[in-house]
C-alpha cells in the first residue's frame, strides 16, 4: 500500500468514524485493517 492509498484510507475512515473514536485509532491501528481495506475496495 503506497502513501496515497494510506491517505485515502485514513480520509474514508475519518469520514465514517466519529471524531471521538478516530483519535485512539491514530495511536492504535484497527484490529482488522485488511477487512476495512476490502470493504473500501468493494465500495469503489
Amino acid at each position: 500500500m503506497n502513501e496515497a492509498e494510506k491517505a485515502s484510507l485514513f480520509i474514508c475512515s475519518y469520514q465514517l468514524i466519529p471524531t471521538n473514536y478516530i483519535k485512539p485509532i491514530i495511536n492504535k491501528p484497527p484490529a482488522k485493517p485488511k477487512l476495512t481495506l476490502q470493504q473500501l475496495q468493494h465500495a469503489k
